[in-house]
């Protein structure tokens, strides 16, 4: 089963996009972006977002993510294989990059690879984009075990269970739930659970039902998407 509530987005988040010029990598490798907040992996390599550069390359960015409006986002790019089996390589300077995330706005941070300079670019938040927060009730999880969302657009890491995102439960056992993530508004959003080591280090159980969880993002608004895991049922409530 799953249940969506809407509501309107509020003034405490603000989005960021970011950009890093790497010609660093080898065949199946990639960058991500880790740093200080839940969203970007709190530090862990093996929950750092994964960046893409399909139609950019070498420039390499990820999709909007909401951060907490005025906090000071601290952040690196690293450099690791594509399904996270390998060390990462850290850029090397002192220190961190900062953003600073200002509400209602997105930020399209920019740097090149081992450079502590940044450059931002503010823009309005358009209307193309809405919020949704994944949320599943799962007991199924052993020690070092966590949840992790897939689907079918690259902020869901493309059916790849090594770019999921990582869900949290410090204060919500058995729900874990994610980040606000940005999708595209009226696009139908495929989605499934799956449980693996914190640290992506073993083989995914996958919810066992035909087909996949299905959502549909609103401009503007932020859903809660919530299920039972391995539970295909879908309600759906707006406000």
């Amino acid at each position: 089963d799953i249940f969506t509530l809407s509501q309107a987005v509020t003034a405490v988040t603000g989005g960021v996009v970011f950009n890093v010029r790497c010609d660093a990598t080898r065949f199946g490798e990639a960058v991500f972006v880790v740093g200080n907040h839940e969203s970007l992996g709190a530090w862990s390599a093996a929950k750092a977002v994964a960046l893409t550069c399909a139609e950019s390359f070498p420039t390499w960015r990820s999709a909007p993510i909401q951060l907490p409006a005025g906090m000071t986002v601290e952040y690196k790019f690293i450099v690791q294989r594509e399904d996270r089996q390998s060390l990462p390589q850290w850029e090397n300077f002192d220190g961190n990059h900062l953003v600073t995330p200002v509400a209602g706005q997105v930020l399209q941070a920019r740097s090149d690879w081992g450079s502590a300079d940044i450059f931002t670019l503010s823009q309005a938040v358009t209307a193309v984009t809405g919020g949704v927060v994944f949320n599943v009730r799962c007991d199924a999880t052993r020690f070092g075990e966590a949840v992790f969302v897939v689907g079918n657009h690259e902020s869901l890491g493309a059916w790849s269970a090594a770019k999921a995102v990582a869900l949290t439960c410090a204060e919500s056992f058995p729900t874990w739930r994610s980040a606000p993530i940005q999708l595209p508004a009226g696009m139908t959003v495929e989605y499934k659970f799956i449980v693996q080591r914190e640290d992506r280090q073993s083989l995914p159980q996958w919810e066992n039902f035909d087909g996949n969880h299905l959502v549909t993002p609103v401009a503007g608004q932020v859903l809660q998407a919530r299920s039972d895991w391995g539970s295909a049922d879908i309600f759906t409530l707006s406000q």
